[in-house]
C-alpha cells in the first residue's frame, strides 16, 4: 500500500513538470531574458512576484498549484525562485543555450563570408528569422 502511494506521488510529479515544461517552452528564451534583467547581478534568483510578472507580460499562464510547485523546488523560503536551477532542472536552459549557440556561430560565418569579400556584403535578418534565415546584399 505505501509502495503504491509513493509511485503515485512521483508519477504526479512527473506529469506536473512536463505540463510546467511545456507551458513554459515556448516562451522561455524571453522569460529567461526577462528574469535575468530583473535579478540582482549573478544572482539568478528573482522574487516569486517579478517570476509572476514575467509570465504575465509573456503570456504564460500557470495556475497557482504549478506555480506553487516551482516555488517548493526552486524556491528559497517560498519568496524567491532560483530560475537558473529551475531551467536547467526542467531542461529548458540547454533548448536555449543551444538555439543561442547556433545563432551565435551562424552570424560569425557571415561575418567572416563578408570580411572575406573586403566587406562588399551586408547581412539582414529575413522573414520572421526563425530558421536563421539572413538576406545578403552586396555593396558597392
Amino acid at each position: 500500500m505505501i509502495k503504491v502511494s509513493i509511485l503515485r506521488i512521483l508519477n504526479r510529479n512527473i506529469g506536473t513538470f512536463d505540463k510546467i515544461k511545456n507551458k513554459l517552452m515556448y516562451e522561455w528564451k524571453n522569460l529567461y531574458r526577462m528574469l535575468n534583467s530583473r535579478s540582482d547581478r549573478g544572482t539568478e534568483v528573482v522574487s516569486r512576484k517579478q517570476f509572476e510578472d514575467c509570465l504575465q507580460l509573456n503570456g504564460v499562464f500557470l495556475s497557482t498549484q504549478e506555480i506553487q510547485f516551482l516555488m517548493d523546488k526552486f524556491g528559497i523560503s517560498n519568496k524567491y525562485l532560483q530560475y537558473d536551477l529551475m531551467s536547467k532542472q526542467l531542461g529548458l536552459h540547454t533548448n536555449t543555450i543551444a538555439l543561442m549557440r547556433q545563432a551565435s556561430e551562424k552570424i560569425k560565418r557571415l561575418k567572416s563570408a563578408a570580411s572575406s569579400h573586403h566587406s562588399r556584403f551586408l547581412a539582414f535578418p529575413y522573414g520572421n528569422n526563425t530558421n536563421g534565415t539572413y538576406l545578403v546584399k552586396e555593396t558597392h
